[in-house]
């Protein structure tokens, strides 16, 4: 997925363009291409988008929908577009008004609207700006009031998305200047 959360331009499916984070254009993306339905809990998977104790998805009302929030049904989710002011739904690459009560795919019961507040313009594993110090556990909440929880509850430790380290080569390989390859020399008597 993407690293970062620039601005992006997206094309949608009825032509419009629109401005959203390069982790929501990512999830848009994967939907429009996604002739099985929708499923947007597995279009932010992998993204800094995904639900996780760092940037868990938040519940916001119906009023309050942007372009990359999810609805949840019982058996299914959908990515919010909206558009011309008015919540759509991407339902097998198409653009579908949203009407919670009777989804064109049978989903079951309605459960809710959520914010993946890791796809935010703002959150970003990328270093802090010029003339900010970036701090352990540092999150940006979606708007003054909201509480974002710093780090793992569990464990305590910090869970912003970063790259996977790896453990240095050296661990595997004692001289990492040189190819080793056993079983291969063979000495002759």
């Amino acid at each position: 997925g993407p690293a970062g959360s620039a601005a992006v331009d997206v094309r949608l499916p009825d032509g419009s363009t629109q401005k959203m984070s390069s982790t929501v254009a990512y999830a848009v993306n994967k939907e429009m291409h996604n002739a099985a339905g929708s499923d947007a809990r597995a279009a932010y998977l992998g993204t800094t988008g995904e639900s996780s104790p760092g940037h868990p998805w938040t519940s916001v009302s119906a009023v309050d929908l942007k372009t990359g929030d999810v609805v949840q049904w019982a058996e299914g989710s959908a990515l919010v577009v909206v558009t011309d002011g008015s919540p759509h739904i991407l339902e097998g690459g198409k653009l579908v008004p949203l009407d919670p009560a009777s989804p064109s795919a049978n989903h079951g019961a309605f459960q809710g609207y959520y914010h993946p507040t890791g796809a935010d313009l703002t959150v970003s594993p990328n270093p802090a700006p010029a003339g900010r110090t970036p701090g352990r556990g540092q999150h940006h909440a979606r708007a003054a009031g909201n509480s974002v929880p710093r780090g793992d509850p569990v464990t305590g430790r910090d869970t912003l998305v970063r790259p996977h380290h790896y453990p240095p080569i050296c661990r595997r390989n004692p001289h990492p200047g040189s190819q080793v390859t056993p079983n291969l020399v063979q000495n002759d008597p």
